[in-house]
């Protein structure tokens, strides 16, 4: 898109926090290309929390996709109202045929995306997925979302992802130090067992325990497990399987946006692969990654910092939500292989 930079652009976020966390480059991106514009972006009310902080953007529109997908009339009032908003550019990084739809529908004049999921028709300003003999590669989501801004002429400062939490994040964090009684000179190790995606992704609770117990006597480690919504039972699993006691009692879920500070200030995050391993290369904090069923090109980014361990198999990688065999590709994964890379951040 050449020419004048348009008054508002509106850009349509992805459904995922790794995902979104991904998305910061170009969302930082958009905004030192276009300094005077408003800048809306649309995203899961129920992860929104993601970005909240962030100087990028000027309004935030909540949008449930999964729910409105459901309810042709609710996504016609949201096409209906983008429409008044009078949006010049739609900048769509989901590869949904919704997605686009939803800008066609406003009358967006610009809309740039990827073409696929047979939408191209939907778009002005298309890019093909990158292929080589015909198949379609796995490319970083960093690296895919700036592609979307080298499309439109955009300048691009830094690949890196970044992250802020409020004054009053902090605030609420340092008061669940004071509750669990950590000391300022352990380090705290942060352990997320969970993950939305699936339990596909998600490492035995017994080898976590390992870990944490062997952190706990080898480096006086702060452990701090911090399940999901509906991931209370794998909590529940590790502790029970400990010898030593973490220190935190999950008598809530943490949030999203207090995770983030909680990640900030740990000397490493123990993780599968989950939204919350972003947030430890945002934040440059050593992260240990447990992979199975995912393949690891769509996050090979900034990798300094990080540790992934996986196990190749024939059938990885599967993408498949629930394993339909033996769940080897985690189950090989030895506690003692994850903490062989836990000591090489925490000597």
């Amino acid at each position: 898109m050449a020419g004048k930079r348009p008054d508002k652009i509106l850009v349509h976020c992805p459904n995922w926090v790794g995902d979104l966390v991904m998305a910061t480059p170009l969302l930082r991106t958009v905004r030192e290309n276009n300094p005077d514009s408003h800048i809306a972006v649309m995203v899961r009310p129920q992860i929104q929390a993601v970005i909240e902080g962030l100087p990028y953007y000027d309004e935030i529109i909540a949008y449930d996709s999964k729910v409105l997908d459901r309810s042709l009339k609710r996504k016609w009032q949201v096409s209906r109202k983008l429409k008044k908003t009078k949006f010049a550019l739609s900048i769509i990084l989901p590869n949904s045929f919704s997605s686009a739809a939803l800008s066609f529908v406003a009358r967006i004049p610009h809309r740039a995306g990827y073409r696929t999921d047979g939408r191209g028709f939907l778009l002005t300003d298309t890019i093909p997925p990158p292929k080589e003999n015909g198949r379609v590669v796995p490319l970083p989501m960093v690296d895919r979302y700036l592609t979307l801004c080298s499309h439109l002429n955009y300048s691009i400062s830094s690949r890196k992802t970044v992250l802020q939490f409020s004054p009053g994040t902090r605030e609420k964090v340092n008061n669940f130090y004071q509750q669990w009684g950590t000391k300022e000179h352990k380090p705290i190790v942060s352990i997320i067992p969970g993950a939305s995606f699936g339990s596909s992704k998600c490492w035995p609770p017994e080898n976590f325990a390992q870990v944490g117990d062997a952190l706990i006597e080898r480096y006086g480690a702060q452990i701090v497990i911090m399940p999901g919504p509906g991931e209370e039972d794998i909590d529940r699993n590790i502790r029970s399987s400990m010898r030593h006691r973490p220190f935190n009692r999950v008598a809530e879920i943490i949030s999203l946006e207090h995770i983030k500070a909680i990640i900030s200030d740990s000397a490493l995050l123990v993780t599968n692969d989950t939204g919350p391993r972003h947030y430890a290369v945002a934040f440059d904090t050593p992260v240990v990654v447990i992979m199975g069923p995912t393949d690891p090109r769509y996050t090979n980014y900034d990798m300094g910092k990080t540790r992934l361990l996986r196990k190749d198999l024939e059938c990885s990688p599967c993408h498949l939500k629930v394993c339909p065999t033996d769940h080897s590709c985690m189950k090989d994964i030895s506690a003692d292989r994850v903490l062989q890379a836990c000591e090489e951040f925490l000597e």
